[in-house]
């Protein structure tokens, strides 16, 4: 599943900026006021989970296995050395 970063920013924002506050936005910089830095703190914590639910674990592993796989058939002798 791919992810939308700007969906996952207007996840965290809808219920934390009051009507009023959404319809005084107008450019990023609006955004980036409406996020003090305790908000900042929290919403990278927020965001974060929400990336981490979203994410898919088999293919991350898959990937990094791979990784380890193809670094065994281009130097063999480094898994001699790893059953030492």
């Amino acid at each position: 599943m791919s992810l939308d970063l700007e969906q996952l920013i207007v996840e965290y924002l809808r219920p934390r900026l009051t009507d009023e506050e959404k319809r005084e936005l107008s450019t990023k910089h609006d955004l980036e006021k409406a996020i003090d830095e305790e908000s900042r703190d929290e919403m990278k914590e927020e965001l974060f989970w929400l990336i981490w639910g979203r994410m898919s674990a088999h293919r991350i592993i898959e990937a990094l296995m791979r990784e380890v796989e193809d670094e065994v058939a281009e130097d063999p002798s480094s898994s001699d050395d790893e059953e030492d």
